[in-house]
Protein backbone atom coordinates (compact mmCIF):
# COMPACT_ATOMS: atom_id res chain seq x y z
CA UNK A 1 0.00 0.00 0.00
CA UNK A 2 0.85 4.03 0.03
CA UNK A 3 2.43 5.89 2.51
CA UNK A 4 0.54 8.76 4.17
CA UNK A 5 2.14 11.70 5.32
CA UNK A 6 6.05 12.48 6.56
CA UNK A 7 9.24 11.12 6.33
CA UNK A 8 11.29 9.71 3.49
CA UNK A 9 14.37 7.13 3.07
CA UNK A 10 15.66 8.39 6.59
CA UNK A 11 13.00 7.88 9.59
CA UNK A 12 11.89 11.05 11.28
CA UNK A 13 11.12 12.13 14.82
CA UNK A 14 10.21 14.55 17.08
CA UNK A 15 10.23 14.51 21.43
CA UNK A 16 8.66 16.42 23.92
CA UNK A 17 8.60 16.34 27.69
CA UNK A 18 5.62 15.70 29.42
CA UNK A 19 4.73 17.36 32.65
CA UNK A 20 4.51 15.52 36.13
CA UNK A 21 1.74 12.99 36.38
CA UNK A 22 -0.04 11.64 39.83
CA UNK A 23 -0.97 8.14 40.50
CA UNK A 24 -3.86 7.67 39.05
CA UNK A 25 -3.88 10.85 37.18
CA UNK A 26 -4.40 11.10 33.16
CA UNK A 27 -1.66 12.97 30.92
CA UNK A 28 -2.75 14.24 27.58
CA UNK A 29 -0.73 15.33 24.71
CA UNK A 30 -2.10 17.19 21.63
CA UNK A 31 0.41 16.27 18.38
CA UNK A 32 0.09 19.02 15.68
CA UNK A 33 3.61 18.11 13.59
CA UNK A 34 4.69 18.21 10.28
CA UNK A 35 6.85 14.99 10.75
CA UNK A 36 3.81 12.89 12.15
CA UNK A 37 0.87 14.29 10.17
CA UNK A 38 -1.46 11.43 10.84
CA UNK A 39 -1.09 11.46 14.61
CA UNK A 40 -3.30 14.18 16.56
CA UNK A 41 -3.04 13.03 20.11
CA UNK A 42 -2.09 10.77 22.91
CA UNK A 43 -3.19 10.16 25.98
CA UNK A 44 -2.73 7.47 29.36
CA UNK A 45 -2.94 7.10 33.09
CA UNK A 46 -0.30 6.73 35.12
CA UNK A 47 0.03 3.80 37.50
CA UNK A 48 2.71 5.76 39.56
CA UNK A 49 3.69 9.23 40.29
CA UNK A 50 5.57 10.39 36.99
CA UNK A 51 8.89 13.17 37.34
CA UNK A 52 10.04 14.84 33.87
CA UNK A 53 9.62 11.83 31.41
CA UNK A 54 10.01 12.55 27.96
CA UNK A 55 8.06 10.82 24.95
CA UNK A 56 9.49 10.51 21.13
CA UNK A 57 7.61 9.55 17.87
CA UNK A 58 9.48 8.24 15.22
CA UNK A 59 8.15 7.80 11.18
CA UNK A 60 9.00 5.41 8.79
CA UNK A 61 7.46 5.32 5.71
CA UNK A 62 8.25 1.61 5.23
CA UNK A 63 8.97 -1.41 7.66
CA UNK A 64 11.47 -0.25 10.58
CA UNK A 65 13.73 -3.09 9.76
CA UNK A 66 13.44 -5.65 7.28
CA UNK A 67 13.12 -9.55 9.40
CA UNK A 68 9.81 -7.42 10.72
CA UNK A 69 6.55 -9.29 9.75
CA UNK A 70 3.88 -7.54 7.25
CA UNK A 71 0.80 -6.49 9.60
CA UNK A 72 -1.47 -7.24 6.48
CA UNK A 73 -3.87 -5.38 4.33
CA UNK A 74 -2.49 -1.83 2.90
CA UNK A 75 -0.16 -0.16 5.24
CA UNK A 76 -0.28 3.77 5.81
CA UNK A 77 1.66 4.34 7.88
CA UNK A 78 4.82 2.92 10.32
CA UNK A 79 6.01 4.95 13.70
CA UNK A 80 7.35 3.97 17.10
CA UNK A 81 6.53 5.63 19.98
CA UNK A 82 8.69 5.62 22.97
CA UNK A 83 8.60 6.89 26.44
CA UNK A 84 10.99 6.08 28.99
CA UNK A 85 8.17 5.78 31.59
CA UNK A 86 6.42 2.97 29.76
CA UNK A 87 6.14 0.39 32.56
CA UNK A 88 4.19 3.53 34.63
CA UNK A 89 1.58 3.97 31.28
CA UNK A 90 -2.14 1.90 31.18
CA UNK A 91 -5.37 2.82 29.73
CA UNK A 92 -3.61 4.40 26.93
CA UNK A 93 -4.86 5.64 23.35
CA UNK A 94 -3.49 7.40 20.31
CA UNK A 95 -5.50 9.61 18.28
CA UNK A 96 -4.70 9.04 14.71
CA UNK A 97 -6.32 10.26 10.71
CA UNK A 98 -6.32 9.18 7.75
CA UNK A 99 -5.71 10.94 4.18
CA UNK A 100 -9.37 10.46 2.15
CA UNK A 101 -7.36 10.79 -0.92
CA UNK A 102 -5.35 7.27 0.07
CA UNK A 103 -8.49 5.77 1.10
CA UNK A 104 -10.00 6.28 -2.12
CA UNK A 105 -6.62 5.59 -4.37
CA UNK A 106 -6.51 2.17 -2.58
CA UNK A 107 -9.84 1.56 -2.31
CA UNK A 108 -10.02 1.43 1.38
CA UNK A 109 -13.30 1.29 3.16
CA UNK A 110 -12.72 3.55 6.70
CA UNK A 111 -14.42 0.91 8.40
CA UNK A 112 -11.29 -1.37 7.58
CA UNK A 113 -8.93 0.87 9.44
CA UNK A 114 -6.78 -0.50 12.31
CA UNK A 115 -4.29 0.18 14.27
CA UNK A 116 -1.28 -2.62 15.16
CA UNK A 117 1.28 -2.49 17.95
CA UNK A 118 4.42 -4.62 17.39
CA UNK A 119 6.38 -6.84 20.07
CA UNK A 120 7.23 -10.01 18.93
CA UNK A 121 4.22 -9.95 16.43
CA UNK A 122 1.36 -7.44 15.31
CA UNK A 123 -1.74 -7.16 17.84
CA UNK A 124 -4.45 -5.27 16.16
CA UNK A 125 -5.62 -2.74 18.55
CA UNK A 126 -9.15 -1.70 19.44
CA UNK A 127 -9.78 0.70 17.00
CA UNK A 128 -12.47 3.43 16.82
CA UNK A 129 -14.28 6.08 13.76
CA UNK A 130 -14.78 8.87 15.61
CA UNK A 131 -15.45 11.61 12.56
CA UNK A 132 -14.51 12.95 8.83
CA UNK A 133 -13.83 16.14 7.39
CA UNK A 134 -13.23 16.89 3.32
CA UNK A 135 -10.09 15.52 3.54
CA UNK A 136 -9.48 13.14 6.61
CA UNK A 137 -10.98 10.40 8.40
CA UNK A 138 -10.27 10.01 12.09
CA UNK A 139 -10.17 7.39 14.65
CA UNK A 140 -8.94 5.63 17.93
CA UNK A 141 -6.99 3.42 19.15
CA UNK A 142 -6.48 2.19 22.72
CA UNK A 143 -3.45 0.22 23.61
CA UNK A 144 -1.60 -1.35 26.54
CA UNK A 145 1.47 0.29 25.88
CA UNK A 146 4.24 2.05 23.44
CA UNK A 147 6.50 0.18 20.48
CA UNK A 148 6.05 0.50 17.16
CA UNK A 149 2.99 0.76 15.51
CA UNK A 150 1.61 0.56 11.81
CA UNK A 151 -2.21 2.22 9.98
CA UNK A 152 -4.06 -0.21 7.64
CA UNK A 153 -6.61 -0.76 5.62
CA UNK A 154 -8.64 -3.03 3.25
CA UNK A 155 -10.01 -2.75 0.29
CA UNK A 156 -14.07 -3.23 -0.13
CA UNK A 157 -13.38 -6.75 -1.63
CA UNK A 158 -13.00 -8.31 1.56
CA UNK A 159 -11.71 -7.49 5.40
CA UNK A 160 -9.83 -10.22 7.20
CA UNK A 161 -8.44 -9.02 10.32
CA UNK A 162 -5.06 -9.36 11.29
CA UNK A 163 -4.29 -12.31 13.44
CA UNK A 164 -0.70 -12.42 14.21
CA UNK A 165 -0.03 -15.99 13.15
CA UNK A 166 2.45 -14.58 10.09
CA UNK A 167 5.19 -14.92 13.00
CA UNK A 168 7.61 -11.92 13.81
CA UNK A 169 10.91 -11.69 15.18
CA UNK A 170 12.06 -9.15 18.33
CA UNK A 171 12.75 -5.87 17.68
CA UNK A 172 16.18 -5.53 16.42
CA UNK A 173 19.54 -5.15 18.00
CA UNK A 174 21.55 -1.93 18.24
CA UNK A 175 23.04 -0.82 14.66
CA UNK A 176 20.19 -2.03 12.31
CA UNK A 177 19.97 0.52 9.71
CA UNK A 178 17.29 3.27 10.17
CA UNK A 179 16.29 2.04 13.40
CA UNK A 180 16.74 3.88 16.51
CA UNK A 181 17.57 2.17 19.26
CA UNK A 182 18.45 2.28 23.48
CA UNK A 183 20.97 0.30 25.35
CA UNK A 184 20.55 -0.70 28.96
CA UNK A 185 22.46 -1.58 31.40
CA UNK A 186 21.63 -4.16 33.42
CA UNK A 187 23.86 -4.57 35.72
CA UNK A 188 24.27 -8.16 37.32
CA UNK A 189 22.29 -8.83 40.87
CA UNK A 190 24.05 -8.72 43.90
CA UNK A 191 24.27 -11.80 45.79
CA UNK A 192 24.34 -12.41 49.64
CA UNK A 193 25.35 -15.28 50.82
CA UNK A 194 24.06 -16.27 54.74
CA UNK A 195 26.31 -18.71 56.64
CA UNK A 196 24.67 -20.90 59.35
CA UNK A 197 25.71 -19.13 63.02
CA UNK A 198 28.56 -20.45 64.18
CA UNK A 199 27.45 -22.96 67.16
CA UNK A 200 29.74 -22.52 70.80
CA UNK A 201 29.69 -26.03 72.50
CA UNK A 202 28.38 -25.13 75.70
CA UNK A 203 31.59 -24.25 78.19
CA UNK A 204 31.13 -27.09 81.16
CA UNK A 205 32.71 -25.83 84.57
CA UNK A 206 34.20 -28.33 86.77
CA UNK A 207 32.60 -28.31 90.21
CA UNK A 208 34.63 -26.83 92.32
CA UNK A 209 36.32 -28.90 95.49
CA UNK A 210 35.37 -27.38 98.79
CA UNK A 211 37.92 -26.86 101.25
CA UNK A 212 38.15 -29.41 103.81
CA UNK A 213 36.41 -28.70 106.72
CA UNK A 214 38.00 -27.34 109.94
CA UNK A 215 36.32 -30.39 111.69
CA UNK A 216 38.55 -32.84 109.79
CA UNK A 217 41.83 -30.78 112.43
CA UNK A 218 39.98 -31.35 115.78
CA UNK A 219 41.69 -34.79 116.15
CA UNK A 220 45.22 -33.89 115.98
CA UNK A 221 44.41 -30.88 118.30
CA UNK A 222 42.90 -33.15 120.64
CA UNK A 223 46.04 -35.88 120.57
CA UNK A 224 48.21 -33.09 121.11
CA UNK A 225 46.58 -31.87 124.14
CA UNK A 226 46.49 -35.48 125.74
CA UNK A 227 49.82 -36.27 124.86
CA UNK A 228 51.14 -32.56 126.58
CA UNK A 229 48.88 -33.18 129.48
CA UNK A 230 50.08 -36.97 129.93
CA UNK A 231 53.68 -35.38 129.82
CA UNK A 232 53.26 -32.49 132.34
CA UNK A 233 51.45 -35.61 134.81
CA UNK A 234 54.78 -37.69 134.41
CA UNK A 235 56.91 -34.33 135.38
CA UNK A 236 55.12 -33.24 137.83
CA UNK A 237 54.82 -37.07 139.22
CA UNK A 238 58.64 -37.37 139.21
CA UNK A 239 59.43 -34.62 140.64
CA UNK A 240 57.39 -34.84 143.66
CA UNK A 241 58.78 -38.46 144.06
CA UNK A 242 61.78 -37.33 144.10
CA UNK A 243 61.18 -34.26 147.29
Amino acid sequence: GGGGGGGGGTPTSFSTYIKDVSKGGMASLDINDEDVPYLTGLSFTANQEIYSSMLSITDYDKKPWSSMAEPGGSVYRYFKVKYNKDNYVQNASLDFRVNRSWLETNDISQDTVRMHRYTTDWTELDTRFIKEDDSWAYFRAETPGFSYFSITGESDSGYTPSTGEEGGTTPPEEGEPGVTTTTTTTLPPTVVTLEPPTVQPPTTTPPETPPPEEGGKRPWILWAVIVLVFVIAIVVFVKYMRE
